[in-house]
């Protein structure tokens, strides 16, 4: 009976499972199933569209800030490079202007040299007008809207100016348009470019923004730029920076025909011209007028833009830069000069000690500074210090720094546990100042010591610390002045 039971049970069971398999899905189960596979389907491909989209966007973003910034440099580097910003229209010949552009600012250039001028760069060749050439238009930037996307509504900013020869030199004659940059926006958005000084004008010139000296020298400039303004999420990119003239009307070679002769007559020994000095800082040659030597700090800090960091619009490393080409380019071309640079590590401009002051040197020494870039972690003089001291034939040593020394460092005079005040002015003492120049003679050929403290004070030596540059000048001859 039992048995008999079972083998229904099995029966019934296997038929159930039968039928049901038989049966297969439902219109219903169908129906969900699908409509699960669609969302899922709808959903990858809607992500997927949308990191798409991010990625393009973003490419396309990156693609305009290096246009943008790419821009930006290129205008500073012609604005260090000219010789006075020009904001007013009617200062510029009417041929040198397209009238269907909209004026933004012109830059006066000095004379360039000649490509057939054969100059000898230890002589005076280079006073001679008759090796140089006028330019005949300045370089006009301005603004016209990009006609291929009316929609968007930006515009192209438009350089007119000369071409640049191998030499990088510009060329006198041959002027034209070239484009420096698109996508300029009609207006500046929300962020708004903030003038050094109330005494400063500025323009506004769609999305570009410009603040300019009473000078004409120095100028702050902004440009805002998108992609797609029609966009109502449409993201502006704003670049801002500043520049100054490099180029003073008083330095200008050739200027006139009797400066050069005026500049001979004057009293100092050492320079062209007066004033003779770097920044504050008289320019003497030490007491036995020798050898001038520069000490460039690059630590980070010297490259510092934040406005409170600031001198006189630029950076600090920007501010010794102007004040050491001005220097060097008044030196008599018989002064001989160097200039180290220090940080982690120092660097001579010369590798085999300091050279006169010729036109070659002069303009090698241009160059060298200009490409200078403060990055090193560390403020540590003290190697280029006591190597400067070292050198009898260097008469004048002139600090340029910004900052405390970063560590202590070990004195290679006497005792490695002095400072380096103490350091310098023990063997500036007693080594230099009574020097044995033959048959018992003693002379004095101690190193002065100056001192320019960028930015914050390290000269007052009434302090019980942060003062290194005023000690180390007081106790060597020398003066220490703050450059703020």
């Amino acid at each position: 009976m039992k048995e008999n039971s079972y083998i229904l049970y099995k029966k019934n069971l296997l038929n159930f499972y039968k039928k049901r398999f038989q049966k297969g899905f439902t219109i219903a189960e169908l129906i969900v199933s699908s409509t699960i596979s669609l969302t899922i389907l709808l959903a990858g491909y809607y992500f997927t569209n949308i990191i798409t989209q991010l990625n393009k966007n973003d490419s396309s973003q990156i693609k305009l800030f290096s246009k943008l910034d790419s821009a930006v440099d290129f205008i500073l580097d012609e604005i260090n490079s000219g010789k006075e910003i020009l904001i007013n229209r009617s200062q510029i010949n009417s041929n040198c202007i397209d009238s269907n552009n909209e004026f933004l600012f012109g830059l006066e250039l000095p004379n360039q040299i000649k490509n057939n001028a054969n100059l000898e760069f230890d002589g005076d060749d280079y006073l001679n007008t008759d090796n140089f050439i006028n330019m005949d238009c300045p370089i006009v930037y301005s603004l016209v809207e990009d006609t291929k996307n009316n929609a968007n509504k930006t515009y192209k900013l438009i350089r007119k100016g000369p071409a640049i020869d191998v030499n990088g030199f510009y060329k006198s004659g041959s002027y034209k348009d070239s484009l420096v940059t698109d996508k300029v926006s009609e207006n500046i958005n929300e962020i708004s470019l903030i003038c050094l000084s109330e005494e400063w004008e500025k323009i506004q010139i769609k999305g570009i923004e410009l603040c300019v000296d009473k000078f004409r020298n120095a100028a702050e400039i902004s440009i805002t730029a998108v992609q797609n303004p029609s966009n109502t999420n449409a993201r502006f990119i704003t670049k801002t920076s500043g520049a100054l003239n490099r180029i003073e009307e008083k330095f200008i070679v050739g200027r006139t025909s009797n400066s050069y002769q005026e500049n001979i007559l004057s009293s100092s020994n050492v320079c062209l011209r007066e004033p003779c000095n770097f920044g504050p800082i008289p320019l003497t040659g030490g007491i036995n007028e020798k050898s001038i030597v520069f000490l460039l700090d690059l630590s980070g800090s010297m490259s510092r833009i934040s406005r409170d960091s600031r001198i006189q619009g630029v950076s600090r490393l920007q501010k010794a830069k102007i004040d050491l080409i001005n220097a060097i380019s008044n030196l008599k071309k018989d002064v001989k000069f160097q200039i180290i640079s220090f940080g982690n590590r120092d660097q001579l401009m010369f590798k085999k000690g300091p050279q006169n002051a010729s036109f070659s040197n002069k303009f090698y020494a241009y160059r060298w500074i200009l490409t200078r870039v403060a990055f090193q972690p560390e403020t540590l003089p003290t190697n280029s210090i006591m190597n400067s001291i070292f050198d009898n034939d260097i008469g004048q040593i002139i600090i340029i720094s910004d900052g405390q020394i970063s560590r202590n460092e070990s004195c290679p005079y006497k005792s490695s546990e002095l400072t380096i005040d103490e350091c310098a002015t023990q063997y500036n003492f007693l080594e230099r100042s009574n020097q044995d120049i033959g048959n018992n003679i003693l002379e004095d050929n101690s190193v002065t010591i100056d001192s320019v403290s960028i930015g914050g004070n390290y000269c007052n030596t009434f302090s019980k610390e942060d003062n290194w540059m005023g000690k180390i000048s007081k106790q060597n001859g020398g003066r220490c002045s703050v450059l703020r």
